[in-house]
């Protein structure tokens, strides 16, 4: 099963309710206290559309705020962006923004 396909269906599932289904809570429904932001940093980072976007460099603010590196090195115009960590949930093995797409984070100012 393809990542688009998973997280599609962890999606069906939190709309289903997820416990009448008898399943576990889909990673996208997890709230920020569930999700560990330090040990995302060096992973792969992917939009609300399941799409790469880059990677997670580094957790600021006392793990309030999370540095992406948007793009890769092959992205011109990559760089850092700050993202509250709340936006940030885990997929299977994979970290995901909420709420943020490629486009929102190519559009963000890089912060220094």
């Amino acid at each position: 099963m393809t990542f688009a396909r998973k997280t599609a269906a962890l999606i069906l599932a939190a709309s289903l309710g997820s416990a009448s289904l008898g399943l576990a809570t889909p990673a996208l429904a997890q709230t920020a206290a569930e999700f560990n932001p330090q040990s995302a940093v060096g992973n792969w980072l992917y939009d609300a559309n399941g799409e790469l976007v880059g990677s997670v460099y580094e957790v600021a603010d006392g793990g309030r705020t999370v540095i992406v590196q948007w793009g890769s090195y092959l992205t011109p115009g990559r760089h850092l962006v700050s993202v509250p960590a709340a936006d940030f949930a885990m997929a299977g093995d994979h970290v995901m923004l909420r709420t943020l797409t490629a486009n929102a984070l190519a559009s963000t100012s890089a912060v220094d």
